[in-house]
């Protein structure tokens, strides 16, 4: 088991960089700097030990890798609403 826990808000800006293939567009979307989301996203790649990203015609996309990760953090995004909804009932 790795020693530091994987941030929500880093995986969550991978999505949204692999879902608009733009850092820029993901700092908009998320309203972060274009550093914070490039930091992000590389934090994310050292502690999974992965690339997730590459660049095809001036694009980013995910890997193979990058793609799985994309796949099970949308699942972990449904979970925590459904844990908010939780939340909210009581």
């Amino acid at each position: 088991m790795k020693a530091h826990h994987i941030q929500v808000a880093h995986l969550q800006t991978f999505v949204v960089v692999a879902s608009t293939g733009s850092v820029t567009k993901a700092a908009r979307h998320l309203r972060y700097a274009p550093s914070t989301v490039s930091t992000h996203v590389s934090k994310l790649e050292r502690w999974l030990g992965i690339r997730l990203l590459r660049r095809e015609d001036g694009k980013f996309v995910p890997t193979k890798k990058g793609k799985q990760i994309v796949r099970i953090a949308s699942g972990v995004f449904d979970q925590l609403e459904d844990l908010e909804a939780i939340e909210r009932d009581e």
